[in-house]
């Protein structure tokens, strides 16, 4: 099962990328070749596939998000699972020794990473879009749309859920999602990675913390060790 899906709008030309996935050989990467897939989509000794972007460091202090909308049949107990699911994706990305720190948008503040709860099932075609850029989207469980400037930052981003997610995969999913809306965006492809890594492409959704390449990868992207 495909579990979430990322879109990046490019800033000049208006192209969306949809997210892919790295097929690698069963076994593991190296730190450096591991890290290359998530962030820019390069198969070990191949070139970036996509560009390497990021929320610049003033703004990766003090990033903001919150579930903005929720749709009046969206299940009331899959909302409160997802609520309590981004508190926990906050702690695990506020304690990876970064410079990211993230936190809940105020009620009349603008996030910047909007969240919007959708009352459709995984593969419809998104009916009521919360931005012109996501229209006619096949919803995936978990999707994050990604916009950013000229310098490859990172400027805002939207993530949807929708209302069949598994409730066992809510955790790992919300985590991913919020995860990767900070640049890291591409998946990995692999028998060896499916369960210890919160971005195997196909895997059982029961990751719920960053496990340890996962963390070298985040710290590498925001210049931490």
């Amino acid at each position: 099962m495909i579990r979430c899906a990322v879109v990046l709008l490019l800033w000049l030309a208006g192209q969306a990328v949809a997210q892919e996935y790295v097929t690698i050989p069963d076994g593991s990467l190296s730190d450096e070749e591991f890290y290359r897939v998530v962030a820019c989509a390069a198969a070990p000794k191949q070139p970036c596939q996509k560009p390497n972007i990021k929320w610049p460091d003033d703004a990766a202090h003090d990033i903001s998000l919150r579930i903005v909308s929720v749709a009046p049949q969206y299940p009331n107990p899959i909302h409160t699972q997802i609520h309590n699911a981004v508190d926990h994706a906050i702690a695990q990305i506020n304690a990876a020794g970064t410079i990211v720190q993230m936190r809940r948008a105020k009620p009349r503040e603008t996030p910047d990473i909007a969240i919007h709860l959708v009352a459709q099932n995984e593969g419809d075609v998104l009916r009521f879009a919360p931005d012109p850029d996501i229209a006619g989207l096949l919803i995936p469980s978990g999707y994050v749309h990604i916009w950013w400037n000229g310098n490859a930052e990172i400027t805002r981003s939207i993530i949807l859920f929708s209302q069949d997610i598994e409730t066992d995969d809510i955790y790992s999913v919300v985590l991913e999602e919020v995860l990767q809306s900070t640049g890291l965006v591409t998946d990995i492809d692999s028998d060896y990675y499916s369960d210890k890594s919160i971005f195997a492409e196909d895997g059982p959704n029961k990751i719920i913390h960053l496990l340890d390449q996962d963390l070298r990868a985040f710290q590498r992207h925001y210049n931490s060790n």
